[in-house]
């Protein structure tokens, strides 16, 4: 889900408390809670989509949070908790933005290229200082390039369109009208094209493996790295939230002692390292250590008296 952004859809599968069936009528409320706050009903539209799922379109101001709690309760269904964790860029976009530190491990290197582009100069040519543009016409006749005037003479065969002789004395014609393939240093045409090119519309997927602009995309895309927006595995993860309802009147409950077991990749639920404790409307969170999140899939079961049984299942990342 995107940050601070309207028209998004989250969902949820409400399932009957007493024969496990879809529920599909019925009132169904959703709570929100953000980054550990304080949980308020939700201020979208649930609607009833069919076979039990419920979606809820959030208001633009419920998703400018880094983590979402989602809360969809109905009387007759058993509560079920969606967590959301927020991105900043939409990563389905053609061209994302992305703030390149260093070029081929060199930071000195990203540093003078954007010298170069914001018109402050850059060092380049052992040192030396380019000035950041040239503000007034230069008018002059170049009839030697290094006391070469048969240099001279070719690049302005090149510069006229009738022709020049470079390369061992092979005629390049005046003009290229077509793409130039090869490479640069190990980058193909195409793929310093599409790095260029801001116009192109192209998502640099053609440039040279290794690249920063790669390993951009590879991340981006779930190519290669990792954007952070679920849990790590096997690592502890702090405030995780959940919220209990009352077994009666199906409101959030306050003021219960939680105990939190989990079952790790289809094995036998065993107690937490850490106790649950009380937000506030409801709302409880617990510390997960690492050997708590050391798994692939988790579901995590939370009971305490006088309280629905809540059932979580989260997924981790490598």
């Amino acid at each position: 889900m995107r940050k601070n952004v309207s028209g998004q859809i989250v969902s949820a599968s409400l399932v009957s408390r007493t024969d496990g069936s879809a529920v599909t009528t019925g009132t169904t409320t959703v709570y929100v809670t953000g980054d550990g706050g304080t949980q308020a009903s939700g201020g979208g539209t649930v609607t009833h989509e069919g076979n039990g799922e419920w979606s809820y379109a959030p208001t633009q101001a419920e998703t400018n949070y880094t983590h979402i709690a989602f809360t969809f309760t109905n009387t007759s269904a058993v509560g079920q908790t969606l967590n959301v964790y927020t991105v900043g860029q939409d990563f389905t976009a053609a061209q994302l933005n992305a703030n390149v530190t260093q070029i081929s491990g060199d930071s000195v290197a990203a540093d003078n290229l954007e010298a170069a582009t914001d018109g402050t100069g850059y060092n380049v040519g052992n040192g030396s200082v380019v000035a950041a543009s040239v503000t007034a016409e230069v008018t002059a006749n170049v009839t030697a390039i290094s006391g070469d005037t048969a240099a001279a003479d070719n690049l302005e065969a090149a510069a006229d369109g009738t022709g020049y002789n470079l390369g061992g004395g092979a005629v390049v014609a005046a003009s290229v009208t077509g793409n130039v393939g090869g490479t640069v240093n190990g980058f193909t045409a195409v793929a310093l094209a599409d790095f260029f090119d801001t116009n192109s519309g192209t998502t640099y997927a053609s440039a040279v493996a290794g690249s920063v602009v790669k390993e951009i995309v590879d991340n981006a895309s779930g190519g290669g790295g990792s954007i952070t927006i679920r849990p790590v595995k096997n690592s502890a993860f702090n405030g995780f939230m959940f919220p209990m309802f009352d077994s009666t009147t199906k409101a959030p409950k306050t003021g219960l002692t939680v105990s939190a077991t989990r079952a790790i990749d289809g094995g036998s639920f065993a107690s937490c390292t850490n106790s649950p404790t009380e937000i506030g409307g409801g709302v409880y969170a617990v510390n997960l250590s690492a050997s708590d999140l050391n798994g692939d899939k988790i579901m995590f079961r939370f009971t305490a008296s006088d309280a629905d049984v809540q059932l979580v299942e989260i997924f981790t990342q490598g």
